[in-house]
């Protein structure tokens, strides 16, 4: 058994904690979420404590600045085969949400995947721009999820909110690092 098929149980766990990542953006949740598929840039601003929010929705910005450090951009590196054999280089870039204290990063499998096969090497940029490397701990193909870890102190795990609490028609944020635009790194700390 493949490590990544003995993590399936562990994906698709985590598959119920994405969708708790869109429960707290509205509809009068009590805590901010993420999205790993993130299409918004993060804003420049952040803070480390909550506003209160008891009983009230959180606005964009103040869900962003809660859960800007628990975004990451997820770079991996690979090679493939042309049509004539020779190895060319291959990269990619993402967006994941730190969900423990331990290094745990909810992404999705298409963005530590190339052609099918995981990549090469992965690495992590964190909020304050340092760069980890990263492993697979799982994947998950029919439900386009992966998990990495990392090994790094002081991270900031995202709060998730209950998908039970969802309802049809509640407002979602997407934070992260959508196409690998400038402006998304470089408010995270990279010039």
């Amino acid at each position: 058994m493949t490590a990544a098929r003995a993590a399936r149980p562990l994906v698709v766990a985590l598959a119920g904690a994405a969708l708790a990542l869109a429960v707290a953006c509205g509809g009068g949740a009590e805590a901010p979420v993420a999205s790993p598929g993130a299409t918004t840039q993060p804003q420049a601003t952040a803070t480390k404590e909550a506003p209160s929010t008891k009983g009230q929705a959180l606005s964009t910005a103040e869900i962003v600045r809660l859960l800007r450090p628990s975004v990451v951009r997820v770079q991996t590196e690979s090679a493939t085969l042309d049509i004539l054999g020779r190895l060319v280089p291959t990269s990619g870039v993402g967006t994941g949400v730190i969900i423990d204290g331990e290094g745990h990063i909810l992404t999705n499998n298409h963005v530590v995947s190339i052609d099918g096969r995981p990549a090469r090497r992965i690495i992590v940029t964190l909020d304050d721009g340092s760069t980890l490397d990263a492993q697979i701990v799982g994947t998950d193909s029919p439900t386009d999820l992966a998990v990495l870890k990392i090994w790094g102190l002081n991270l900031t795990p995202a709060k998730l909110g209950k998908a039970a609490d969802l309802q049809v028609g509640d407002d979602v944020v997407a934070i992260g690092y959508a196409l690998d635009l400038e402006g998304a790194y470089r408010h995270a700390g990279r010039r």
